[in-house]
């Protein structure tokens, strides 16, 4: 399953909450494992949209809640699914 999800920095977030480097070295290996699909910034914001792909919500949910951001962030979450015009032609 393919997720939308933007996450966004708390205002009040300690500079020292949580290690950049320790972020930066889970959201690699998720790429690794093909979780995380691609990320981008909200220009003029602390804004993450990310594409996160994986089995369920429940894997979707342990992914977050592993992030060392994660009490610092605000999620929303928005299930993808395929679009008619996106189907292959013998998928239906």
């Amino acid at each position: 399953m393919e997720f939308l999800v933007w996450q966004e920095k708390l205002p009040a977030t300690p500079s020292n909450a949580y290690s950049v480097r320790e972020e930066r070295a889970y959201a690699d290996s998720l790429r690794e494992q093909g979780v995380l699909e691609r990320i981008w910034r909200k220009p003029g914001s602390s804004t993450a949209v990310v594409l996160y792909r994986v089995d369920d919500a429940d894997h979707l949910h342990r992914v977050l809640s592993s992030l060392p951001s994660f009490p610092w962030i605000t999620t929303t979450v928005h299930p993808l699914a395929t679009h008619p015009q996106e189907a292959k032609p013998n998928e239906g």
